[in-house]
């Protein structure tokens, strides 16, 4: 492999108006971080992505809050974000572009199934991980983790990187 041309995958957080995004590079077994955001949710930004970073793939997390308090209380804003999902993930695969989507984790019976199956859970090899402990993931795996996403307002493009680096194991 080329060490000055690494192979990027995209890793996209939707949200009902924001997405986090984030792009891993992997060298071998080896990711480094390579580019990061917040932007707001539309397609033409997707696409400046894509054209900007050429991803060998790319990593959506699909909605899984079905069961949560939060979805009960917002469920036009989780409808608005599993659209989203399917639209960005959907087009990506339009353009030829492998698409990994996996909810981040869900509660409540229907999604016990899924627990197992959550792109977090991959990510940290712990059951129910928390921001917490996919902060902790990314810094075991990413050595050149910008200060800057430690702080706890960067957790969609923390969930970004975790989905980033999960597209690459399963897509790769």
């Amino acid at each position: 492999m080329n060490p000055t041309n690494p192979i990027r995958y995209l890793g996209i957080d939707p949200g009902e108006t924001q997405m986090g995004w984030a792009v891993v590079a992997l060298e071998g077994k080896k990711f480094s971080y390579f580019a990061s955001g917040r932007s707001k949710q539309n397609l033409e930004v997707f696409i400046n992505l894509l054209e900007t970073y050429t991803p060998r793939g790319v990593g959506v997390e699909s909605v899984g809050k079905w069961g949560s308090e939060r979805g009960k209380k917002n469920i036009v804003g989780l409808i608005r974000t599993a659209e989203q999902a399917g639209l960005l993930a959907g087009f990506a695969k339009g353009r030829n572009y492998p698409v990994y989507m996996e909810p981040a984790h869900t509660r409540g019976d229907e999604g016990e199934k899924w627990k197992e199956e959550s792109w977090r859970k991959k990510l940290c090899w712990i059951s129910n991980p928390d921001a917490i402990d996919v902060l902790n993931a990314l810094r075991d795996r990413l050595d050149n983790l910008p200060q800057r996403l430690y702080g706890p307002s960067y957790e969609d493009e923390r969930d970004a990187l975790g989905i980033a680096i999960v597209a690459a194991q399963n897509l790769n």
